[in-house]
C-alpha cells in the first residue's frame, strides 16, 4: 500500500506533464501550423529607355512609338496599382487611352522632339498585383460546338495580314478543321499537328504564320500565330496574349536587335505570348505551345519539339495561370510583325540608337490569415490532451468503476484523435 506522500509525489508529478505540456505544445503547434496562403504577389516593372539621334534629322517621341506606355489590363484579376512615368528625370502628366486593339494606354500630354545630337531619358515605373488563384477555368473535352459561338465574336475570326489564312499554305489545314464542328475537337487536333510537326526556334525579326509553315519551326509567338490563324480559319474566336515572366537571375541578359540600333537589358524579366481562344462552355482560355506545366522536350536531327504528357496540359497548364506571369498586351487586330519592321527601317534610316533597361522585382506576397478553425483545433487539441491526461491521473488516484475499463478510456481518446485528424485534412 503507497503512502499518502508518495501518492502526492504521484499526483504533483502528473501535474507538472499537465502544466508542461499546456506550456511546450503551443510552441510545437506553432512549427508545425500550415503557413498562410499566398493571395496575392505585388510587382514592381522598371522600364528605362535611353534613346540617342545620331543622325541629321528631327525626330519626336512618337516617330519611334514612345509617347505612351501600354499598362496591364485586369485580366485574370490583374491590378496595377501606381504608374509613374518621367521624361529626362521630371514625371510628366498622362492621359487614359485605348490602342487599336483594345489595351488601356497611358499617352503622354506632350510630344518631345529628339533634335540631333541629343539625347532623351524615358523611365517608366508600374505596380501591379497579380493574384495566386487566378480566375481561369479548367476545361475538360467537352467545350462546345462553333455553332453556338456568339456573334459578338465573330470579329476575332477575321483573316488579316497578320493571320492570312487565305494563304494557300494553309489550305490543306482549314479544310480538315472546318470538317469539324466540336470546338475542343478542333483545338486538340491543332495542337496534335504542331507538337508533331514543329520544332522550336526563335527568329528575329519574327516570322509571319506562312513562314514558320514553310520553316517547320517558330517560338512562342510564332507558334501562336500559326494556331490562331488555323483556329480562326474554323470560326474560333482567337488572338494572342503577351506577358512578362519573372525570372530570377544573378545578372541582365542582354539582347541585341536591328542591327545594333536597339539594346536590351532583362532583369529578372523575360517575354512570353500565348494564345486566348473562345469556347461556349468556358468562354476565353489561354492556350500554350512552349511554357506549360506537363512539358517536355523531345531531340531529333531536325530540331527540339516541346510535347505535353496530356493534350489539355497546354490549356490547364498554361504559364500565364501561375503568379509569376503578368498578362501584359493582347494582339486582337495589330500585324506587330510590320509594325517591327517598319521602326526597324525607320531606326536604321535615321540613325536612331536605343538602349533599354527592364527590371521586375518582387514589393510584396500577401498571404491569406490561417483559417478560424486552426486556432480553435488548436485550444480543442490542448482541451483533450488535458482532459486525457487528467482522465489517466484520476483513474490512477481512484478505483475504477466496474463499466469504465482500460479499454473504454482508450477507445474514448483514439476517436478524439481521429477526429482531430479529420480536422486537419483540409487545412
Amino acid at each position: 500500500m503507497r503512502t499518502s506522500a508518495a501518492a502526492r509525489s504521484e499526483v504533483l508529478s502528473k501535474l507538472a506533464v499537465i502544466v508542461i505540456a499546456l506550456v511546450i505544445l503551443p510552441t510545437l503547434m506553432a512549427y508545425s501550423a500550415p503557413q498562410p496562403v499566398s493571395k496575392s504577389t505585388t510587382y514592381i516593372f522598371r522600364d528605362v529607355i535611353v534613346v540617342e539621334n545620331r543622325g541629321g534629322r528631327v525626330v519626336s517621341l512618337s516617330d519611334i512609338q514612345l509617347n505612351y506606355v501600354n499598362v496591364p489590363s485586369g485580366f485574370y484579376g490583374q491590378k496595377v496599382k501606381l504608374i509613374k512615368v518621367y521624361v529626362n528625370g521630371s514625371e510628366v502628366k498622362y492621359y487614359w487611352g485605348r490602342d487599336i486593339d483594345g489595351n488601356p494606354v497611358a499617352f503622354f500630354e506632350r510630344d518631345l522632339e529628339l533634335r540631333p545630337g541629343t539625347t532623351v531619358n524615358v523611365t517608366v515605373i508600374m505596380e501591379i498585383e497579380v493574384p495566386v488563384n487566378k480566375s481561369i477555368p479548367e476545361v475538360n473535352y467537352d467545350g462546345g460546338f462553333v455553332t453556338e459561338i456568339p456573334e459578338e465574336y465573330m470579329n476575332y475570326t477575321v483573316a488579316t495580314s497578320l493571320w492570312n489564312y487565305s494563304d494557300p499554305i494553309f489550305s490543306k489545314y482549314v479544310l480538315e478543321v472546318k470538317e469539324r464542328g466540336d470546338v475542343m475537337e478542333i483545338i486538340t487536333c491543332v495542337l496534335k499537328w504542331i507538337e508533331s510537326t514543329f520544332c522550336y526556334e526563335t527568329h528575329m525579326p519574327p516570322l509571319k504564320p506562312s513562314e514558320v509553315v514553310k520553316r517547320g519551326a517558330g517560338d512562342c509567338d510564332e507558334l501562336a500565330n500559326v494556331m490562331i490563324t488555323v483556329l480562326r480559319s474554323a470560326g474560333i474566336p482567337a488572338f494572342l496574349e503577351v506577358g512578362a515572366v519573372y525570372l530570377p537571375s544573378p545578372r541582365p541578359i542582354r539582347e541585341i536587335f536591328a542591327e545594333g540600333h536597339v539594346v536590351l537589358y532583362l532583369c529578372n524579366v523575360s517575354w512570353h505570348a500565348w494564345v486566348v481562344a473562345y469556347t461556349p462552355r468556358w468562354g476565353w482560355v489561354p492556350i500554350d505551345l512552349t511554357y506549360f506545366r506537363g512539358s517536355h522536350i523531345e531531340s531529333s536531327g531536325s530540331g527540339i519539339r516541346i510535347r505535353s504528357t496530356n493534350i489539355l496540359d497546354h490549356i490547364n497548364g498554361a504559364a500565364v495561370r501561375s503568379s509569376h506571369v503578368i498578362a501584359f498586351t493582347r494582339v486582337t487586330v495589330t500585324d506587330y510583325i510590320e509594325e517591327y519592321l517598319k521602326q526597324r527601317r525607320f531606326l536604321i534610316e535615321n540613325s536612331i540608337y536605343i538602349t533599354e533597361y527592364q527590371r521586375l522585382t518582387i514589393k510584396k506576397v500577401t498571404r491569406e490569415p490561417l483559417p478560424q478553425y486552426y486556432y480553435v483545433l488548436a485550444i480543442s487539441t490542448l482541451a483533450v490532451l488535458a482532459t486525457f491526461l487528467s482522465l489517466n491521473l484520476w483513474k490512477r488516484s481512484r478505483p475504477l468503476k466496474k463499466n469504465l475499463t482500460k479499454s473504454s478510456v482508450n477507445s474514448i481518446v483514439n476517436c478524439s484523435v481521429d477526429h482531430i485528424e479529420e480536422e486537419c485534412t483540409p487545412i
